[in-house]
């Protein structure tokens, strides 16, 4: 896994890439049916449903107890995900994209590497 020490790269270096590395926008279908980086396929960590459970547990409580109701939800489905960024790699490599606070694409880049993904990562703190 290609990661910079920051763990991301800026939004200019992940666009000249782009030109030639997959896109994968791991933001719910909704928020990818909104608007995306052109070109960009969907491979939502959750669905629209399960994104909304996961924010309403992180505000009534806490960052850890949204971590775990997210894993709960998925956990039977993370195959299939990692399955599907290996089926668009082509050369190993993508790009993994969320732009709200960064934990969407850091748990998908994990999840990718377990398939030898080479991968940079965008994505904000807010």
């Amino acid at each position: 896994m290609i990661f910079p020490t920051s763990g991301k790269i800026d939004v200019q270096h992940f666009l000249e890439l782009a030109r030639f590395t997959p896109i994968i926008d791991v933001r719910s279908p909704s928020e990818y049916n909104a608007g995306h980086i052109p070109g960009a396929f969907n491979i939502p960590l959750f669905d629209d449903s399960e994104r909304q459970a996961v924010g309403i547990k992180y505000k009534d409580h806490g960052r850890e107890k949204a971590i775990l109701t997210g894993l709960e939800l998925i956990g039977n489905k993370l195959n299939v995900k990692l399955a599907e960024a290996m089926r668009l790699s082509g050369n190993s490599k993508i790009l993994v994209h969320c732009w709200r606070g960064g934990i969407r694409s850091e748990a998908m880049a994990w999840l990718f590497s377990l398939g030898h993904l080479q991968m940079e990562v965008i994505g904000r703190r807010l």
